[in-house]
């Protein structure tokens, strides 16, 4: 059984094809013409559970616009743009084959019980190209860089920057995320994290500590496989001659947080 169409749309109008899951969400992602957001508004409506594919046309400032995370299973592209000021997680739970890249969050106001990128992923999410930069408090509980927890994910972190301006002083807080299932791992290829860490003798860990999960500094440090780098300043950051940045990310990196 095989059909031909002349064009996308007769594909996509066609209401007798067959498609499992899968094939319908690599559609989704890959062939359906990804949404254009513009503006804070458009931002906010993305409809929960979207399997579209979306992409930013310009810098988002989110000040003083009301948003709700919404869970996510597609494809989000910043093609170089930032969000900024936005005040907690950009999605709720960012669900298998999530792919998010190219974008920056800055100015990101981190809260209790959320991350700054998601509240959990689930399995086989993908992050390229990803600079966040909070200004604020960083010593909030339950909280991480990326993802507020971790519990059956398997999340690959392709060239991420993430610098916070704070000491971490809750040991349920880690750049990547607040707390993670014993046995979790995070595949990382040259990321980097920039935290001050003025309170806690074991540091600004990847994955904060809490009974009943992952909650030794050893443990902590195993479950992030791969290459990464952590500086306690910016300047030590700009410094390392050894860092390797893609070119997205060096412009990123030279338009918000240079």
């Amino acid at each position: 059984t095989y059909k031909q169409y002349t064009s996308y749309a007769d594909f996509a109008n066609d209401t007798t094809k067959t498609f499992n899951s899968t094939m319908a969400l690599m559609v989704a992602k890959y062939i359906v013409q990804a949404k254009a957001i513009g503006s804070a508004q458009e931002l906010a409506a993305i409809p929960a559970d979207s399997t579209a594919s979306y992409y930013l046309t310009t810098d988002i400032d989110m000040s003083g616009v009301t948003y709700t995370a919404q869970h996510f299973s597609s494809s989000f592209d910043g093609r170089g743009f930032a969000i900024k000021n936005l005040s907690g997680q950009l999605f709720n739970h960012l669900k298998e084959g999530a792919i998010v890249q190219n974008l920056a969050l800055i100015n990101s106001v981190r809260i209790s019980g959320q991350g700054l990128l998601a509240y959990l992923p689930y399995a086989n999410v993908t992050i390229n190209n990803l600079v966040v930069m909070t200004t604020g408090n960083s010593g909030q509980s339950l909280a991480g860089g990326l993802f507020r927890q971790m519990t059956v994910a398997s999340v690959t972190l392709n060239n991420v920057v993430i610098r916070t301006a704070s000491s971490r002083n809750n040991t349920d807080h880690g750049f990547i995320t607040g707390f993670a299932s014993s046995g979790m791992t995070v595949t990382s290829n040259n990321c980097y994290y920039i935290a001050a860490n003025t309170v806690l003798s074991d540091g600004y860990l990847p994955i904060g500590l809490r009974s009943g999960y992952i909650n030794s500094v050893a443990d902590s440090k195993a479950a992030l496989l791969g290459t990464y780098k952590q500086y306690t300043t910016y300047a030590d950051f700009v410094d390392d001659t050894t860092k390797t940045l893609t070119v997205e990310l060096a412009s990123m990196i030279e338009k918000y947080i240079k």
